[in-house]
């Protein structure tokens, strides 16, 4: 029986060998009798010896491995059906059996491809379905490519798909590299990317992949000191609805990896399943968005508008708590958006069908708060007429959102720590323990490692708490996500007003970033809605922008906050001194009660 080695994969892929009796040298030199265009094969780089009963395999101290049946192997006995891996090639050991022309069955020819001028591969979808309809490939692919559809359409949140969906490509291509970006029209959208793979980022290649629409592997020779080694690309668009919405990129480098035909087939096959899938997961997401929108108000945004890197931490760090049963504290200044992150944190874990209560502990007087909180029995004191759910219980199954908990009693700490650890809780004047399960979120903009230090706040209730911390650096810190923001708030104002505005001149926008905004998102709102108001022109204008935020220098050259700013944080600490008490404060204050309900309104103050 003859014996012959067929290469399958790599740039000398459909060539044929038949061992003769003796030996036979594999390298890259044209002396050698089995030679393979291989940039990562040395010259002479192994060497089999035939004879009647068996061919044996023996390493030469090439400068990469030679793995038989996936194996490192230094000698060997090779059998038919034995598969070699050389560098980016690969050889079957066949018998004649196998062979073109005998009676067990033939070889399709197949195209060569040299990769010695660095020449790219290009894929289209419809050829990938086709060669793998002759050629399925090994049943690791089929499996993975059946696994990886089938977990992906159980997710409905479209970070959580990007996740596993990352994790299995780390799996299955053990890339060096990795980005999933979206598609923008014909261009590829990198926002939210950080500098370092961005800069890294193959934008040449990712262009014509799209653009052509069709996957692309790129071999390059890398040059240096050492041993040639080579870097292999592959890059796949990812279609839906029509339109090409995305793209999968990966690097990987020898001796590290290397990528072949069968890694591209692969990947453009999993990219056309990804479409309809990403697809749908977006689709969900509107819909889900939208319907928030309808239930909380047209003006209540549902999402974390802004591009910065730091909204992109935040973002990820959201989606990972979402999916965890820890307990969350969520710092930042006012006005950042602490409850929108509660919120955006309840829509995207288990219990997103559950209520959300929210508990503003700045606003309930501490001798109340024990009644508000827990409930109360029927008679438990005077004007207890009837029994009173607390808040605790409304939030059974649901999340429990304790805004500005810094400001709590350090007895009113002490009875939800009790409640949060047990699980259990009592009304006043109630005779039995109740069992509730919520997940609590807190929210504060006091430094909570301070108020422990003062002793304002226990340091077992905020272990219990921090399972996750998520800090919100105030506006003035992302200015890049000023611009976002005010046009979010246009569109809002502009859609409500029925107003046809264009957006903002270019000098309005510079005025915009300018300004430090004490107040954040919240009071930056406010200057928008304010400019749509007053303007009189098709585009927001600097002078539009100044009439809601008149900003002073002092003495020392440091920005001045706004009246409207002063008069908003000096009710709000007449408030917080009087316990919540609007007859107190008004007295403190030297004004009507009427007067403050007023201003509690226009400022928004909680």
């Amino acid at each position: 029986m003859g014996v012959y080695l067929v290469c399958t994969a790599g740039n000398s892929q459909g060539r044929i060998w038949r061992f003769g009796q003796g030996w036979a040298t594999l390298g890259r030199a044209d002396d050698c009798e089995v030679v393979l265009d291989d940039n990562l094969v040395s010259r002479q780089h192994c060497r089999f010896h035939a004879d009647a009963n068996e061919v044996t395999f023996e390493d030469l101290k090439g400068l990469n491995p030679v793995l038989v049946n996936g194996l490192p192997v230094t000698r060997a006995v090779l059998r038919p059906g034995d598969q070699i891996a050389i560098g980016s090639s690969q050889l079957l050991v066949a018998g004649d059996a196998a062979m073109p022309g005998s009676a067990g069955g033939g070889m399709s020819s197949r195209p060569t491809v040299s990769w010695n001028d660095a020449a790219p591969i290009w894929m289209h979808s419809d050829t990938a379905r086709d060669q793998i309809s002759k050629r399925p490939g090994t049943i690791q692919d089929l499996v993975f490519l059946y696994d990886t559809v089938r977990v992906l359409d159980t997710l409905r949140g479209l970070d959580e798909v990007l996740l596993e969906l990352k994790e299995r490509l780390y799996e299955r291509f053990h890339p060096t590299r990795l980005w999933i970006a979206r598609v923008a029209g014909r261009e590829v959208d990198l926002a939210g990317m950080d500098e370092q793979n961005k800069a890294a980022f193959p934008h040449t290649m990712a262009r014509d992949a799209v653009q052509r629409g069709h996957g692309l592997l790129v071999p390059e020779v890398l040059s240096g000191d050492g041993p040639r080694s080579c870097r292999f690309t592959l890059a796949a668009p990812v279609s839906g609805g029509g339109a090409t919405t995305g793209i999968i990129v990966m690097q990987t480098e020898t001796p590290e990896g290397a990528y072949d035909e069968e890694d591209l087939r692969l990947l453009v096959l999993l990219s056309q399943l990804l479409g309809p899938i990403l697809y749908s997961v977006e689709a969900f997401e509107q819909l889900r968005r939208d319907n928030e929108c309808l239930r909380l108000g047209p003006e209540y945004p549902l999402e974390l508008i802004g591009q910065s890197r730091a909204m992109g931490h935040i973002r990820r760090l959201a989606h990972q708590a979402a999916t965890s049963d820890l307990h969350i504290v969520v710092t930042g200044e006012t006005g950042t958006g602490k409850e929108l992150v509660a919120r955006l944190i309840h829509q995207q874990g288990p219990n997103r069908t559950q209520p959300f209560i929210v508990v503003n502990c700045a606003a309930i007087p501490k001798d109340l708060f024990e009644s508000e909180f827990f409930g109360y029995e029927k008679g438990a004191f005077t004007g207890a007429a009837q029994r009173a759910e607390g808040m605790l219980a409304q939030a059974n199954g649901g999340s429990l959102f304790l805004d500005e908990v810094g400001d709590l009693s350090i007895e009113n700490q002490a009875r939800i720590l009790r409640a949060i650890e047990l699980g259990t809780f009592r009304r006043i004047g109630g005779k039995h323990e109740e069992k509730v399960r919520v997940r609590v979120i807190a929210a504060t903009n006091k430094d909570l490692a301070a108020a422990i230090a003062q002793g304002q706040f226990r340091k077992d209730l905020y272990h219990r708490l921090s399972g996750f911390e998520i800090h919100i650096p105030p506006l003035r810190e992302r200015p890049s996500d000023i611009p976002v923001l005010a046009e979010y708030f246009l569109q809002a104002a502009r859609h409500k007003s029925k107003r046809p505005l264009r957006g903002f001149s270019p000098q309005a926008i510079e005025l915009l970033k300018e300004r430090l905004w004490p107040g954040n998102v919240r009071e930056l709102r406010t200057c928008i809605l304010r400019a749509v108001s007053v303007t009189g022109s098709e585009e927001i204008q600097p002078r539009d922008i100044q009439s809601g935020m008149a900003v002073a220098m002092s003495e020392d050259g440091q920005p001045m906050i706004s009246l409207a700013d002063m008069e908003k944080q000096y009710i709000t600490t007449a408030l917080r001194m009087c316990g919540g008490s609007i007859r107190e404060a008004a007295k403190l204050l030297q004004i009507g009660r009427s007067t403050l309900y007023v201003k509690i309104a226009e400022y928004d103050i909680k």
